[in-house]
């Protein structure tokens, strides 16, 4: 299964999400989440696929990492 993140400001609506995704994912698909699988603060920010995500006054701001902008400098 691909990646994704779920961001939102309520941590019993995740929690409620979680199990919600993880009966979707072993009824409907055979699949189980991983260890990985986590809910956490983001005020520090989420790393995912290249880009950093910050939540600000209750909007998601997306940056390019730097380590990705170094790679798109190289190609």
């Amino acid at each position: 299964m691909d990646d994704f993140v779920l961001i939102h400001e309520d941590r019993e609506y995740l929690k409620k999400c979680l199990v919600k995704i993880r009966e979707k994912m072993l009824n409907e698909y055979k699949l189980e989440l991983n260890k990985k699988t986590r809910i956490y603060c983001v005020k520090e920010g989420v790393e995912f696929l290249g880009f950093r995500f910050i939540l600000k006054n209750k909007k998601v701001i997306m940056k390019l990492r730097n380590s990705s902008k170094k790679d798109l400098k190289r190609e």
